[in-house]
């Protein structure tokens, strides 16, 4: 299983008299979240959860070219180059000024595959010779070395709500993670493709749009999630039914703090004491709140969909993750996963929305889960994104993890 303090997001119910109007204005556009059923406005596809031009669109002038050729040697060509793509790099320092320790100046180059990189120079996303996988020389099939795709599924429950006793969520995402041979540890790198938070009650789980109201996920958040990494220090030979346990990946979302371990996450109070009014006080030194989703608001945003249309939150939050898996076969790996969370709601576009809350995790174990399927080496989030909206793959989204078997 894996142990993982996870994200989760709060629905503000509001009660009244008749039919609610759904109000899809935030959905279906250029750059926005796709509709429900994974469609967009005349003239737009789908891609990857968000709706583009062309999925080979990266940004305003971005293409990817593609040979056709498949190739899965670490060290071969890619079979998907891309060319001209525009990259925001970041320093070390940038990275620890956004509350991330790890470097993360490469984060806008790896939906592409973990071939690519941000060069500093010229802000394009370039590729490397080969993909690092530190001490391996290239992708295995009978190891752990490889590229994979997966799916952290963490189900909440959270007390708190106005005018309900709690809230069932589950929300899910979709990764591109590289596994790496260093020090004779494995590393598990996993970059966010994709982020969705579903409302549920034990009857039915509910696709955004199919609820009252809910908060999802903007793309602008999960595209400004840091690199989550995890560590076997002592990997057992990869055979079906070993099981391995990883160090903890800790992040703080939303805020800066000296000691990742033991300061305590900013709460609305410290936010209002010190950052308000946010547009004059965020640079101040004592204010500790960051705006890593780069919108313009004290930490991430959630958007309010349904009856909760443009009844947006802002929060922060102190998770972290420990995989405890089981090795299915040479191409699955699966397990549960434990949950808990520290967040606190710093403001939001209506004062009713903002309260403080709870978060437990679901008490029926199987509903947070994860899977990994080993991938081409060049897999890219296209290529997750794929296997996940493929109805019963390994990587489809799931109430329950015994809902799909075991290959």
């Amino acid at each position: 299983m894996i142990r993982c303090i996870h994200l989760i997001f709060i629905l503000s119910f509001v009660i009244f008299t008749g039919c609610g109007v759904f109000n899809f204005e935030e959905y279906g556009g250029d750059k926005q979240p796709c509709f429900s059923d994974d469609t967009c406005k005349d003239g737009l596809t789908c891609c990857a959860g968000t709706c583009r031009v062309s999925c080979t669109q990266g940004g305003d002038t971005d293409s990817i070219e593609t040979d056709g050729d498949s190739d899965t040697e670490s060290g071969g060509d890619n079979p998907s180059e891309i060319v001209d793509v525009s990259c925001r790099y970041k320093t070390p320092e940038d990275c620890l000024e956004l509350g991330w320790r790890e470097f993360c100046g490469n984060r806008d180059c790896l939906d592409y595959g973990w071939k690519y990189y941000c060069d500093d120079q010229t802000e394009k996303c370039d590729a490397a010779q080969s993909i690092d996988f530190g001490e391996a020389e290239a992708a295995t099939t009978d190891d752990y070395v490889g590229v994979w795709g997966g799916i952290l599924t963490m189900a909440a429950r959270t007390k708190g709500i106005p005018l309900r006793t709690y809230q069932d969520t589950v929300s899910f995402h979709v990764t591109l993670t590289r596994a790496s041979l260093q020090d004779g540890q494995i590393v598990f790198d996993s970059h966010m493709c994709y982020m969705e938070m579903r409302n549920f009650d034990y009857e039915k789980v509910y696709e955004v749009g199919e609820d009252l109201g809910q908060l999802t996920i903007p793309p602008s958040y999960y595209n400004n999630i840091k690199v989550l990494k995890h560590v076997i220090e002592t990997p057992p030979a990869y055979a079906a039914g070993a099981t391995f346990k990883t160090t903890e990946s800790l992040e703080v979302r939303g805020a800066r703090l000296d000691d990742y371990e033991n300061d305590p996450l900013p709460t609305r109070a410290d936010y209002e004491a010190t950052c308000v009014p946010w547009d004059e006080k965020k640079d101040d030194p004592d204010c500790r709140i960051t705006d890593p989703d780069e919108d313009g608001n004290p930490g991430y945003t959630n958007v309010g969909n349904g009856v909760l249309n443009n009844q947006d939150t802002y929060h922060n939050q102190k998770w972290s993750c420990s995989l405890e898996g089981e090795i299915i076969d040479d191409n699955h790996m699966s397990g549960l996963l434990p949950n808990e969370s520290l967040q606190y709601q710093l403001s939001g576009s209506n004062p009713s929305m903002v309260y403080d809350i709870e978060v437990i995790m679901h008490p029926e174990a199987n509903r947070s889960y994860f899977r990994l399927l080993r991938m081409d080496p060049h897999a890219t989030c296209e290529d997750v994104m794929a296997e996940h909206e493929t109805e019963g793959n390994w990587l489809s989204f799931t109430p329950l993890l015994e809902d799909i078997e075991n290959p």
